[in-house]
C-alpha cells in the first residue's frame, strides 16, 4: 500500500491534472486527501485517483555513480 504524506508530490492517474503537492490528510469520516495543484487550486480527492509519488533525482542525471 503506497503512503502519502504532507508535501509530497503525487502524480494523478488523469493525464489533464498532471502533478501536485499533498496539503491536507485525510480523517477516519471522509478518506479524502487535499492537495494542491501547480496553478495555486486546491482539490480533495481519494487515493484511488493519485498514481505515483514523484521523486526527485539525486544529482545530474548524466553523471555516473
Amino acid at each position: 500500500m503506497r503512503r502519502y504524506r504532507i508535501n509530497s508530490k503525487v502524480e494523478f492517474k488523469a493525464p489533464s491534472l498532471g502533478e501536485g503537492k499533498v496539503v491536507g490528510m485525510p480523517n477516519k469520516d471522509d478518506k479524502m486527501y487535499t492537495i494542491e495543484l501547480a496553478s495555486g487550486n486546491t482539490i480533495r480527492c481519494t487515493k484511488h485517483y493519485l498514481g505515483k509519488k514523484v521523486v526527485p533525482a539525486a544529482g545530474a542525471k548524466w553523471r555516473k555513480k
